[in-house]
């Protein structure tokens, strides 16, 4: 596969959610966490990573998100 259809593939992805992920950019910001305490937004991203379809690990370093995509 090219990286011409790869950044094809990703650029029509992103204008499919792109609204999706404007409105929760705008959500975060209304409702702010303190540094160091992102319980609210680490929750709201690890939500948004499994609905996406990726093995989601939570509290790294504190309350860290990691998404990975499965393989095989």
């Amino acid at each position: 596969m090219s990286s011409a259809l790869d950044h094809a593939m990703i650029d029509k992805i992103a204008a499919e959610i792109d609204d999706e992920l404007i409105g929760m950019r705008h959500d975060i910001h209304r409702h702010p966490d303190l540094a160091g305490v992102e319980r609210r937004t680490s929750a709201l991203v690890a939500e948004r990573l499994r609905a996406a379809g990726l093995a989601v690990v939570t509290g790294v370093g504190g309350h860290g998100v990691v998404g990975a995509r499965r393989c095989g």
